[in-house]
Formats: structure tokens, C-alpha cells, sequence
């Protein structure tokens, strides 16, 4: 220890020059929105990306308009065809969370299998790739202006894809913005069903699918799915059509890729004496991937409580092993609305609005109460037992065949929404700990952006939508998408972000995202994101390590990790590497920064210096190139970034590198001799 105090005390010099100002790394929160219009819009049948990384859980802090103006920039899936009519028609989409593609599913008419004359084949759903890195890369480098619209520069078909008709700005035909990876099969089911995607990793995803034929019964309920990558090139998929009302599998027409699909099992969420009858009727799903478990939660809106139920998946996507899955039944089946305290005293019935699920695997259930009649009357009557709940219900673990919720605290009160009630008007029955039942605008809804009290933006009488809404894991706040009035092309609504841990309203606008909003057409996320915790962080720079290393980073499960679109995950401190691409372009932050302050100085190298030869080690230990061990190497790249700051100030009287690697070497070679 003698000779670590020595190192240290001869770096002192170092830290007197060090800068003192420095940026904390804040990489960049992404709303993506999809617009559904059809017929009318200067987005139709677009992806919309929103840069809300400057709204935080603190409410004071926050800006006013950021929906109101043009996104950062769209995403148009052009023409399905060369006679230049017939948009790609996207229904729902999926992210991968840490480099931000999108995987977006289209629903195709038609009979299942046949081809048409552009050479799509109908009956199906078609799945395709946004490449949000590429767009983003273009984007910066460019200098592109917000707004800017892209598409690919050629159909499916091979058809050049000209400017959006309606698009105010610019488009830019860029090459492989959007692909089209795979047809994948789908139920022949008659009726409409908002279809919902999931995203697992690059190679699986999961949706429900519509009921197979009219019939009503159990055996023909919706179907879980899981969609797999069979192959990375075309004309692999092959397609099962033996049951002609839920044909699996998938076909190969345009596409680069080769998916299928395989299904896992039916819902079967409703019962009669303990008997499955009847079809479900899904209204959302969630995927949670925690303690080596992935699984889906299915939420049912059925008009007596609506239920959930949780499906752990086994098998598939490669395993060798076909997909399964099964309702787990700890929760006596599945968990209904009407036996939470969010109840009116009429029915004690709720109505799920959507489900959204936490950094820690709780649920967020949006619960409209529709249903509950008494004492305000129904839905659009201006009562508070119309207007929407915001619960959570907290999950302690995940097994493979049971979830157990947290003991005697498993529903938590976050917020409800009451744009107009009278005061005092909340629902009855609030026994929950804290018991606090918020609402606005005459009620006791704090607004902290505001700096007063109640909800101002919900500028209308009618009920608040409860229906469009997504999470930030980072600031803890819940956005919820209010439409308001009008139609084609004038939909405009209000937003409200909402602070789940405090309940207060952090961020509001009135009459801001004029998009036609679709159930399942909202998510967020944060690029370099890789436990889906909200931050990016130390660990998730060693989870892309760990990617890198494991067989050489080209495997299909690593591709999760690819930051720079090249199919590789790489290593070191070189311009283009995904590696560099986490620390600067999404941290911007240098090789050396081990604490992510910002600034590399003496902090930095005191943990450097003291875990001198530590082996298993991570970035936070001072393990920096990705090796595991922490040398000289690590010692260097400290060294020859020493007084690195990231703020917009000058940096004031850094050594040269050169005399900074003379010390800390002489510092290093104290500390081998030590050990």
C-alpha cells in the first residue's frame, strides 16, 4: 500500500492542472410514433422520431413544445408497387433498444399465398427493417434539417420510390433505409384485430394474432406467436399451409431475409368452470426478458374486469426445441382489473387502456374504468369514474413456470387523470399505500412543469384518452397521448407526461402531435440501452464487450449489439468500431472517462492505478480496451486522453500526453512491483 499511496501522491501535479467543468453524458431519448393515416397527412404511413431527451422526471427543468414541432426526422415505407398508389400499410412496430432499428409489420390483404401483380404475396404480413443507425449517420452528417422525411430508394419491387406526396419538407431516397426482410404467415381470420410486436433480439419476435375463423370457440382463440429469422438471405422461408385458417411459416417474395413464423399455444383467457370457452379478446401485450426468462403478458378487455395472464415462452428462435408456452396459474389464471381498489362502487369492474411494463418487470396498467357508471356516469359524461387510472402491478420474480408478485403490495396507486371533475370527485374505494388519489384540474394533481396545481393542457370536455401512451425508464415518467377532436388530417391531441414515482405532472402540451395515433404505434427508447433500465452506463459498455468477445461478435444473437450496421460487434478505441461508437458518438465521452463524468483526470486514474492487474474486470473498474484485464494498455489510453472534457469550455492547462504517460507508467511500475 505504501507504494499505491506514493503513485498517488505523485499525481498530484495532474490534478492540479485537470479541468474542472464537464458534461455528464446524457445519450439521446427517442419517442417513436407511428402515424396511421391513410388518405390524408404530411406523414402518412410513417415512422416519426422525437428527440425528448431534455424532458426529465423534474418538471421545472422542462421545455414546452417538444411534440409541437417537426420531428427530428420520419421514416416512409414508399410504394408497394411501381405504378406509385398503393402505400405500404404498417400496423404496429417493435425497436431494439440498444442501436434503435425498427422492425415494422404490415398487414397484407388477399388470398393467403398468392402472389400479385407487383409480386408481393397477399394473405400475409409483411415485416421490414428501419435501419435507424443509417438514418441517424445521414442525419448528423449531413447536417439534414428537422423534418426530413426518408424512404428507400426503391420498392420491394425494385421500383424507384419518389418524394411522399403530402411530405411538407424534404425526402431523401436513401438505400437501404427500410428493407423488406421477410413475409411471414399469419390467421385468415375475418375479423379487424390490432396486432401488437414484440421485439426478444434480432432473431425473435412475438405478437398475438387474430382468432381462426368465426367459430367462437376455445380451440380457435387467438394465437400466440413467436416470428424467427431463419436465414440472413432470401428463399429459405417455407411456408405451412395445412391448416388454411392459421397458416405458419413464411413465404419469400422480395424480401433479403427468410422469416417465419411458428405458433406457441392460444390464449384461452376466458373460463367457465374451469374450462377454457369462447374467444379471448387481447388488447395488448408485453414482453419481459428477466432472471433467464422470457415470457409475454396478455392483457384482455372483455368489458366485466379485464384480465392478464402471463406466458413464459420456451423454445424456438434456433433452440432446436419447438416454441411453447402456457398461462401460468399462481395468479389464478389470470389477474383481473375488478380485483383492484382502482373501482367505482357501481361494478368494480376496470377497463385496461394499455400495459406497459417497467425497468424491473412490474406492470403499468392504464385502467379507463369505462365501465364503472356510477356516480359519473359513462365514458365522454364528464364523471371521474370515466376517466383513466394509471396502476402498477409489481412483480417480485420470474420462473419458468410461476411469477410471484410482491407480497401485500402487489397493486400500487400511481396517478388518474381528471381533466374536468369537481374537487373531491376521485373514485371510491382508494385503500391503496400512499393512498392518493390525484386529479386535475380542480383537484390535487400537482403540476410541478406548471408550477401550480391540477392538469391545464386537456383543454377539451371530453373523457382523456387513455389508450396512447409510453414509458421512460430513466426519468420514470409516463406519457400519455390525449386525442382530443377532429379527423383526417387534422387529429390533434395533448400530451402529458406524468412522474410515477411522485405522481405529479412533469411535462405537458396542449393540441401537439397532430398524428392519426395508432393502439400499438408508440415506444421509446434510448440507443446503447442494453438492460432496458433507462441509463447508459458502465454495464452496458461491458455487455457490448461481452457481445464482441463471444465468438467473435458475428453470431445472430450479438447482432443485438451492433452499433455501426456492418453485422459485426468490434472492439478498441478506432474510429468505427462499436465499441467507440458507444463511448463517443452515445456517451460522448472519451476511452479513459471509467466513471462517465465527462472529464478524464486524476479520479479516472486513481481506480486505474488501484485495480492495476485485476482480471474479469469491467469499464467501471478501469478496464478499458475490453480485454479483462487492466494493464499498461488501460494505463495509456488514460494517459493519452488525460484532460479530456466534454463540456463546451475550454480545457485550461492540460499536460501534453506525453509527460502524463511518463508518470503514470512510473506509477504503474510501482504498483507491479507491489503486487
Amino acid at each position: 500500500m505504501k507504494q499505491v499511496a506514493i503513485a498517488l501522491a505523485a499525481l498530484g501535479v495532474l490534478a492540479s492542472v485537470a479541468p474542472v467543468k464537464a458534461a455528464a453524458p446524457n445519450p439521446r431519448k427517442i419517442v417513436a410514433m407511428l402515424d396511421g393515416t391513410q388518405n390524408f397527412g404530411s406523414t402518412r404511413r410513417s415512422l416519426n422520431f422525437y428527440d425528448v431527451t431534455s424532458i426529465t422526471g423534474d418538471g421545472a427543468s422542462n421545455p414546452s413544445n417538444v411534440f409541437n414541432q417537426t420531428p427530428l426526422f420520419s421514416v416512409w415505407g414508399g410504394y408497394e408497387d411501381s405504378i406509385g398508389s398503393n402505400f405500404e400499410d404498417p400496423d404496429t412496430f417493435a425497436v431494439n433498444p440498444f442501436n434503435g432499428n425498427v422492425y415494422l409489420m404490415a398487414f397484407d390483404s388477399g388470398p393467403a399465398g398468392v402472389v400479385d401483380s407487383a409480386g408481393d404475396t397477399q394473405g400475409d404480413l409483411d415485416l421490414y427493417e428501419i435501419d435507424y443507425q443509417l438514418i441517424l449517420n445521414d442525419f448528423e452528417t449531413n447536417s439534414r434539417t428537422p423534418g426530413t422525411m426518408y424512404a428507400p430508394a426503391v420498392g420491394p419491387d425494385g421500383a424507384i420510390n419518389p418524394q411522399h406526396p403530402d411530405h411538407f419538407g424534404t425526402t431523401i431516397n436513401l438505400a437501404d433505409a427500410s428493407t423488406k426482410i421477410g413475409e411471414v404467415g399469419r390467421t385468415q381470420g375475418t375479423s379487424f384485430f390490432d396486432r401488437d410486436l414484440l421485439f426478444f433480439d434480432p432473431q425473435t419476435l412475438a405478437y398475438v394474432d387474430n382468432e381462426q375463423d368465426g367459430s367462437d370457440t376455445a380451440a380457435q382463440d387467438h394465437e400466440l406467436r413467436i416470428i424467427s429469422r431463419i436465414s440472413k438471405s432470401n428463399g429459405a422461408a417455407v411456408v405451412d399451409a395445412s391448416d388454411s385458417d392459421s397458416i405458419l411459416g413464411g413465404y419469400n417474395a422480395q424480401t433479403t431475409e427468410s422469416w417465419g413464423t411458428d405458433r406457441v399455444g392460444v390464449l384461452n383467457m376466458d373460463f367457465v368452470g374451469g374450462v377454457a370457452t369462447g374467444f379471448s379478446e387481447p388488447e395488448d401485450i408485453v414482453g419481459v426478458d428477466r432472471n433467464g426468462v422470457r415470457g409475454v403478458w396478455v392483457a384482455e378487455t372483455d368489458g366485466g374486469g379485464d384480465d392478464f395472464s402471463f406466458y413464459p415462452l420456451v423454445g424456438g428462435a434456433g433452440s432446436g426445441v419447438p416454441a411453447t408456452a402456457t398461462t401460468i396459474d399462481s395468479l389464478g389464471n389470470s389477474r383481473s382489473l375488478d380485483d383492484d381498489p382502482e373501482f367505482d362502487t357501481a361494478t368494480n369492474d376496470g377497463d385496461h387502456d394499455f400495459t406497459i411494463a417497467d425497468e424491473n418487470g412490474n406492470l403499468i396498467i392504464g385502467d379507463s374504468g369505462f365501465f364503472d357508471t356510477v356516480p359519473g356516469g359513462e365514458a365522454g359524461s364528464g364523471g371521474p369514474a370515466g376517466e383513466p387510472a394509471f396502476i402498477r402491478l409489481n412483480v417480485d420474480s420470474y420462473g419458468a413456470t410461476n411469477v410471484t408478485l410482491v407480497s401485500g403490495d402487489a397493486w400500487d396507486d400511481l396517478d388518474e387523470v381528471d381533466g374536468f371533475g369537481p374537487v373531491g370527485s376521485d373514485r371510491a374505494g382508494d385503500d391503496l399505500d400512499p393512498p392518493t388519489q390525484l386529479e386535475g384540474p380542480l383537484g390535487s394533481l400537482t403540476n410541478t412543469f406548471g408550477g401550480g396545481t391540477g392538469l391545464s393542457s386537456d383543454d377539451d370536455s371530453n373523457v382523456t384518452d387513455g389508450r396512447f401512451a409510453t414509458y421512460d425508464p430513466d426519468s420514470k415518467v409516463l406519457f400519455l397521448f390525449d386525442i382530443d377532436s377532429g379527423g383526417q388530417p387534422d387529429v390533434v391531441g395533448d400530451v402529458i407526461g406524468i412522474n410515477t414515482e411522485t405522481g405529479e405532472i412533469v411535462y405537458e402540451e396542449s393540441n401537439a402531435a397532430n398524428h392519426f395515433f395508432i393502439e400499438h404505434g408508440i415506444r421509446m427508447f434510448r440507443r446503447g440501452d442494453s438492460d432496458g433500465d433507462g441509463d447508459v452506463d458502465a454495464d452496458d459498455i461491458d455487455a457490448l464487450v461481452a457481445a464482441a468477445v463471444s465468438n467473435g461478435g458475428t453470431s445472430l444473437s450479438e447482432e443485438e449489439f451492433d452499433l455501426t450496421s456492418d453485422d459485426l460487434v468490434t472492439l478498441g478505441a478506432a474510429a468505427g468500431t462499436d465499441h467507440a461508437t458507444l463511448v463517443r458518438d452515445i456517451l460522448g465521452t472519451e476511452f479513459g472517462d471509467v466513471n462517465l463524468d465527462g472529464i478524464i483526470d486524476i479520479t479516472d486514474y486513481s481506480t486505474v492505478s488501484g485495480n492495476f492487474g485485476m482480471t474479469g474486470a469491467g469499464w467501471a473498474d478501469g478496464e478499458i480496451t475490453g480485454d479483462g484485464i487492466i494493464d499498461i494498455t488501460d494505463v495509456s489510453l488514460v494517459s493519452g486522453n488525460f484532460g479530456f472534457d466534454n463540456s463546451a469550455l475550454p480545457s485550461v492547462a492540460v499536460p501534453e500526453p506525453a509527460s502524463v504517460l511518463l508518470v503514470l507508467m512510473g506509477c504503474a511500475g510501482l504498483l507491479r512491483r507491489r503486487r
